[in-house]
């Protein structure tokens, strides 16, 4: 350190001042100066100091090496010379650190002397540099570093190294529901806030992290739902589902994720045992031998009873309700194939042409009627009436039965025998019922008599047809 000069006496130091003294001890002409010796200024100087050797642009002066510059030269006392000049390192009020000096009113390192600085650039161990706001360019040039919420692009933009959110943020700001504002300051995300952050969830308006739990689907990012409290990935085809959410496809049928809406009466898209055509103990009434695609929308069998109705139709093997039957087999059991369209079964009492067409299945005399009446008529009411006795046994043309034997306008099965107020055999005829010649035929329901064979589109009445 040097001693501290009064101001004046600084201001007054001047290294090309005339009043200053050459040394005394160097006095002859560079012409006298040997070969030990080196001429600068017009005078002569040792090139070495004792073992040390001065170099090329020094000479030793009283004993030390100085630079060319400064050996004619003798500054005051508290002052060195640099480059010709004398500095001090007093410098207003303090004292300037080692390796500096004061130049106006500013320290200024002694390698830094003589140095010009541009483009924002100040000296620093001799060199220009960019200063401690900024940052060196490639080009060479300095930007000014950012400071809080001043706008950014990396964290070299900024003065503390924090880019958040394209803003100098004042933290890392660096959990799944923190956001950075436009002034810089690290915030919480309002609750329900959905961020790709929190992986299959959302905010909860209060912790920087994601919420724990969810309360509906809302809260979940896309392609997650609100599962029992717990954000889950959307299901894939035959995944079990309760609404369409649940799906990826955004389609839930029957239960189960579908590829398409799949809400046809004769469509179904789920698995066996959880479908529109399953009952609550999961069972079928689909075809054993029906197999689809799971998660893929198909057509069930033909023949199916439509899941929701298809009015008297039963599906034709496409997802669609049919619109067109050939048969009675094209109409559901409450129906019947009347001119190609399936229509309600007639009531007791309504004009019929096969039983096929009435409620109950006996159609007498060409009308519905509430019971077989095999040896009466049936009136528009739908009841059996006549006046047969129950020996009867020839019926004439309102009488149907094989043999002839009505018992309460029904026919009455062959008997030996039969009890007299109820008619009932108590002795089975032992005439064979095989279908032979001269033999009686037996008929689906057990009973012998003339069996029925469909012909022109025509059905048998029930129990009628021949086995």
């Amino acid at each position: 350190m040097y001693r501290a000069l009064p101001l004046a006496v600084i201001l007054l130091v001047s290294c090309k001042s005339p009043e200053l003294t050459l040394d005394a001890g160097h006095v002859r002409t560079c012409a006298e100066c040997d070969t030990s010796e080196r001429c600068v200024g017009g005078r002569c100087f040792a090139r070495d100091c004792g073992s040390t050797t001065c170099g090329t642009s020094a000479v030793c002066v009283n004993g030390a090496c100085v630079e060319d510059s400064c050996a004619p030269i003798s500054c005051v006392a508290g002052t060195r010379c640099l480059h010709g000049q004398c500095y001090s390192a007093w410098c207003g009020t303090k004292t300037c650190d080692e390796g500096s000096v004061c130049v106006g009113a500013a320290c200024i390192e002694e390698r830094c002397l003589g140095v010009t600085c541009s483009d924002g650039r100040t000296c620093k161990g001799g060199t220009c540099q960019c200063g401690g706001f900024t940052t060196a360019l490639a080009d060479g040039g300095c930007r000014v570093l950012g400071l809080v919420g001043d706008p950014c692009t990396s964290a070299q933009s900024c003065l503390n190294g924090l880019c958040v959110d394209g803003v100098c943020c004042n933290s890392s700001c660096d959990q799944p529901c923190n956001v950075c504002g436009a002034n810089g300051i690290c915030t919480v995300l309002d609750a329900g806030t959905k961020v790709p952050r929190c992986a299959l969830g959302y905010c909860n308006g209060a912790s920087p992290s994601c919420a724990a739990s969810c309360r509906q689907d809302g809260e979940c990012n896309q392609g997650a739902f609100c599962d029992n409290g717990t954000c889950s990935a959307r299901r894939g085809g035959g995944g079990r589902c309760d609404r369409d959410s649940a799906c990826a496809s955004g389609f839930c049928t029957d239960g189960s994720c579908c590829d398409q809406r799949c809400d046809e009466p004769c469509a179904v898209c789920g698995i066996l045992g959880r479908s529109k055509f399953s009952d609550d103990a999961g069972v079928t009434s689909l075809d054993a031998g029906f197999v689809w695609t799971i998660g893929a929308c198909s057509g069930v069998p033909a023949a199916t009873t439509p899941a929701n109705s298809c009015g008297w139709f039963v599906c034709g093997g496409s997802r669609a309700c049919p619109n067109l039957c050939q048969r009675h087999q094209d109409c559901t059991a409450q129906g019947y194939c009347d001119g190609g369209t399936c229509t309600a079964l007639r009531s007791p009492g309504q004009l019929c042409g096969s039983g096929r067409e009435c409620l109950g299945g006996n159609c007498v005399g060409g009308r519905c009627c509430s019971s077989r009446c095999d040896c009466g008529t049936c009136d528009v009411n739908g009841s059996c009436v006549g006046t047969v006795p129950a020996d009867w046994v020839d019926a004439g043309p309102t009488c149907q039965c094989f043999d002839g034997t009505c018992y309460d306008k029904v026919c009455a099965e062959p008997c030996e025998a039969r009890q007299p107020t109820t008619g009932t055999c108590v002795v089975v005829d032992s005439v064979p019922c095989d279908g032979g010649a001269g033999l009686r035929s037996k008929c689906s329901n057990g009973t012998c008599g003339p069996c029925c064979v469909p012909s022109n589109g025509q059905d048998c009445e029930p129990g009628t047809e021949c086995p």
